[in-house]
């Protein structure tokens, strides 16, 4: 509900955003149901309740012991999720009411505020002085909502209700923890009432890798109907700030679709890889007819070529062997939310160690982690937040979940269409290979044809006397899950597989406390 479209993130650089980051009054309840309905209201005095700090998940806080299960929700009690049926939850569902105050000082009625969410287990219903302003679902992608008629000048009243499940958690039950809660940062931001919504940036090398295509898709939000006369400038800066004058374009926005296309073939370009993960900066600007500059954004860009050629996977010409880990969300301390510091720390670990690739495992993780890839050269197989368990093809072969996996699949990619550091998107995990999966990667291949699908659930390799011998039907990779060496070798010599390279998306689980030695 008023859950704005999947887009990359993209804060105009004029006004810092509103952290609402920090203290937050917190109540548990038993349901959703049991929130009192003038707990909802601005005017409510916040008695009983207690102070926490967002983000945090609610183990980190001490209201809720959290939860680890191999193949299913909390609630579903047998092994094949026999005794539930989807979506049904439990009458027992543990609801957190988070409430806080802020203000706005610099409001105008002209501009557009946008509430955005990072990360929320399981799903959020916000409510803005006293009005729902929007719900939305999906652990692991950014909820936002247009705020702009709920707001005003001075002091706001916001709360979030967050219910531990939905029905989305059937979509997320394998090889996790559950936690619940506020888990990833919350912020608030305004932009030009015409506004850049959305940037697709093509940075592709050609293949002998003389030159490059780098082009723009430039997507205009207007509050009412379009209205003509609207142009954005754009220009690529080199790390050190020097503007790149063949990549400097300029052009009127589209009528009626309020997009615009920019391009240029570039030359000289030093190309990103993990040993070299050379950054530009796309700096895009939208004027008004009047020639009024309203908004200016900026976007990494990494120029690379990735590819499938003759079964061997190649970055920019060359083959490249992926040395990688699987990476969940997990502090010791803190659960699923991680610090810009824990994040830091990890990767440079991760670099001094020789890892060069990350599969974020059964999610997409936190923005910032991605930032960091870019910059220190990680390649990222990318996941959506689908790993349906013991439901497999149940939920793959319903229309009634086509579009929670479709849209569970868009706004992954496009939330981090434009990071280098991505090289394969995934279909997330354990989840069926019905037409809801079909559906889903036949939208990325359209959308995206520059980066290769990988879907392990093509690839069964479970028993060591069962060879996998036909090739995987939906993604471009042989992928089998936890295989033996014995295991591999039959698929090396097997025949049909000289066409797709073999990634392992996962050798060895330590879902306990170590792997041993």
């Amino acid at each position: 509900m008023n859950r704005l479209p999947g887009r990359s993130l993209l804060l105009p650089v004029e006004e810092e955003p509103l952290s609402l980051n920090g203290d937050w009054m917190f109540r548990l309840y038993e349901s959703p149901d049991a929130i009192p309905e003038e707990a909802l209201q601005s005017a409510y005095r916040e008695k009983g309740m207690q102070r926490v700090s967002v983000p945090s998940d609610w183990s980190s806080i001490g209201v809720l012991k959290p939860n680890y299960l191999r193949s299913r929700p909390p609630f579903v009690s047998t092994a094949d999720g026999g005794d539930i049926s989807p979506p049904d939850l439990p009458d027992q569902n543990p609801t957190g009411l988070y409430r806080r105050h802020f203000t706005l000082h610099s409001f105008q009625r002209s501009r557009r505020y946008v509430l955005h969410l990072s990360g929320v287990e399981s799903a959020a219903a916000v409510y803005v002085n006293g009005s729902l302003a929007g719900y939305g679902k999906d652990s692991s992608t950014p909820m936002e909502f247009d705020v702009t008629s709920y707001v005003k000048k001075g002091e706001n009243q916001l709360s979030v209700v967050v219910p531990r499940y939905c029905d989305g958690s059937y979509l997320e039950s394998s090889d996790r923890w559950w936690f619940g809660g506020i888990y990833r940062e919350v912020f608030l931001y305004s932009t030009s009432a015409v506004h850049i919504s959305d940037v697709r940036v093509t940075s592709r090398p050609a293949a002998d890798l003389s030159s490059c295509e780098y082009g723009l898709v430039v997507e205009i939000g207007f509050p009412g109907n379009f209205e003509a006369g609207y142009r954005v400038e754009s220009r690529l800066l080199e790390k050190n700030g020097t503007e790149l004058g063949t990549a400097t374009l300029q052009g009127a926005v589209e009528q009626p679709s309020g997009r615009l296309m920019l391009s240029a073939r570039l030359h000289n370009i030093d190309l990103w890889s993990a040993e070299e993960p050379t950054l530009y900066t796309a700096e895009l600007s939208l004027k008004s007819p009047t020639g009024e500059k309203l908004d200016t954004i900026r976007i990494p860009v990494g120029f690379r070529r990735v590819e499938i050629v003759e079964g061997q996977l190649l970055l920019n010409g060359r083959p490249v062997m992926l040395h990688g880990v699987n990476r969940d969300e997990h502090d010791l301390n803190n659960g699923r939310t991680l610090s810009r510091a824990a994040m830091e720390q990890e990767i440079a670990l991760m670099k001094r160690l020789s890892i060069n690739a990350v599969r974020t495992t059964h999610r997409p993780q936190d923005p910032y982690w991605y930032e960091l890839c870019d910059l220190y050269g990680i390649y990222i197989v990318d996941e959506p937040g689908l790993a349906a368990g013991v439901f497999q093809e149940r939920f793959s072969e319903n229309t009634r979940w086509s579009a929670q996996i479709l849209d569970r699949t868009m706004r992954t990619v496009l939330r981090d269409k434009n990071h280098p550091s991505v090289i394969v998107w995934s279909l997330g995990a354990t989840s069926g290979t019905g037409p809801n999966h079909q559906a889903a990667a036949a939208w990325i291949r359209s959308y995206d044809s520059g980066r290769p699908l990988l879907y392990e659930g093509d690839s069964p390799c479970e028993s060591p006397d069962v060879p996998q011998t036909r090739p995987p039907c939906i993604g471009d990779f042989t992928a089998p899950m936890h295989p033996s060496v014995e295991q591999l070798e039959r698929l090396v010599g097997a025949t049909g597989f000289q066409q797709q390279p073999v990634i392992l998306p996962a050798f060895s689980g330590s879902m306990g406390n170590s792997n041993g030695s």
